[in-house]
């Protein structure tokens, strides 16, 4: 069931987020739903990207650490770490 939602989020989501107005800040919304929603693993991915491709946006600090959270929470470490050390 649980990769059922993944797919839902994956699939759906996203193309829901992305229609309405395109811009950027959809993207860290959604990224925030995730980790709200536990799925770590997408989020950490989804903040990450939204940070490479955002450098400039005022959240772009704000996803890297949401990045390191969501790395640290499923025990990638290292992964965290980057993202933290990325910070500074």
């Amino acid at each position: 069931m649980k990769y059922l939602y993944k797919l839902i989020y994956i699939v759906l989501l996203p193309g829901l987020l992305f229609s309405q107005t395109g811009d950027s800040g959809n993207s860290f919304i959604f990224a925030k739903k995730l980790y709200e929603d536990k799925m770590y693993d997408l989020a950490a991915e989804q903040f990450h990207q939204f940070a490479e491709q955002n450098p400039d946006n005022p959240k772009a600090a704000e996803a890297l650490y949401f990045a390191g959270l969501s790395y640290f929470n499923i025990k990638e470490y290292q992964k965290a770490k980057k993202e933290f050390c990325t910070l500074f």
